[in-house]
């Protein structure tokens, strides 16, 4: 995580959910769509931010919430610039108000866990950073899902190690060469001890998935058991006060 005097913040998804302001026309015509005027405040707002006219920023983001007080994307870019401009407690209100708007934003949930981290509430940052890691995990095997790059297998049972097992199974499904994560329910040493020689193959259990090795693997091969568990959300995350404390 970030320092307090540089929270984190990435300002191209701070809109997440708003569609990109359209290309003013020449020729005039009827007003902006009301969407398409959030938009366009919303990035006059950012780079505001960015440039660090926070004064200015914080106007542009008042005149959306005047006209829609609960729009998430400018509650929590409020919340954003509020944090720096010092007033963390108010941050942390204006983003609890944008995740009970869009509380399946995982953006949403990292940034105010920082923001909890540095007010002292340590047990709220911990489940703030979890549920960003389900969010993310499950939008990014989501997206494997939708590209057809998952393959479930009814259980996978490997009674003693050989690397052939393994093999020939890829080779099957046709999935031999490219770069695989085998996710399993839980740590099994027979599976990973077959598996560790095989280019481009990793083993992770379900447990430990996250977002980043989803995205770096072509193909997801995942036990039916391993799936019900990403759906239930059981990921690693932080899992201490003193983790929270310590994160940066």
């Amino acid at each position: 995580m970030e320092d307090a005097d540089d929270p984190v913040v990435e300002e191209n998804s701070v809109a997440a959910g708003v569609p990109p302001a359209p290309a003013p026309s020449l020729e005039g015509g009827a007003p902006p769509a009301p969407a398409d005027r959030i938009a366009r405040l919303l990035n006059q707002a950012s780079e505001h931010d960015r440039a660090g006219r926070l004064d200015a920023a914080a106007g542009t983001l008042a005149q959306i919430l005047a006209e829609t007080p609960e729009q998430p994307a400018a509650l929590h870019m409020l919340g954003i610039v509020t944090f720096k401009r010092g007033n963390q407690i108010e941050a942390a209100r204006l983003m609890e108000r944008s995740l009970a708007g869009a509380p399946a934003n995982p953006l949403f949930h990292r940034n105010i866990c920082e923001v909890y981290r540095v007010v002292g509430r340590y047990d709220d940052a911990v489940a703030a950073g979890k549920k960003a890691v389900a969010l993310a995990t499950r939008m990014a095997l989501l997206s494997k899902f939708l590209d057809n790059q998952v393959t479930v297998l009814d259980e996978l049972a490997i009674s003693t190690p050989k690397t052939k097992d393994v093999v020939g199974l890829l080779k099957a499904l046709g999935l031999s060469g490219s770069s695989c994560l085998l996710t399993i329910e839980s740590h099994d040493a027979n599976v990973w001890r077959s598996a560790r020689n095989i280019p481009k193959l990793s083993v992770s259990p379900a447990s430990d998935l996250n977002a980043y090795d989803l995205l770096q693997r072509k193909t997801i091969l995942v036990t039916k058991g391993a799936l019900d568990l990403i759906r239930s959300g059981k990921f690693r995350a932080l899992n201490s006060k003193d983790e929270a404390k310590q994160a940066g």
